[in-house]
């Protein structure tokens, strides 16, 4: 990847990463674990596609995608995360 290329994505990829833990933070429930697991697998297939397919490629909708996929991908890490803890908590009654 070229370095004018790296630049240009360095801020919609953080964005995403902070838009993806952000949005994960609100959800009022925690879903299973598998639904985090499918949500992963997605944005590392999106990724992958926006390295093969956008190599040499620049633009709006290209940092639109790369914003997007590191949203799914922070949202995925960061809900499994919660999950697992949340396995783990002690019982009300136990505290």
């Amino acid at each position: 990847m070229s370095r004018a290329l790296e630049l240009l994505l360095r801020w919609p990829a953080l964005l995403g990463v902070v838009l993806g833990a952000a949005a994960q933070l609100q959800q009022a429930r925690l879903w299973p674990s598998g639904v985090y697991l499918g949500v992963l697998l997605a944005a590392l297939l999106l990724c992958w596609l926006l390295a093969v397919r956008g190599a040499g490629r620049a633009g709006l909708a290209l940092g639109l995608l790369a914003c997007g996929a590191l949203a799914l991908l922070a949202f995925a890490v960061a809900g499994a995360r919660a999950a697992a803890f949340a396995d783990t908590a002690l019982a009300d009654a136990l505290q």
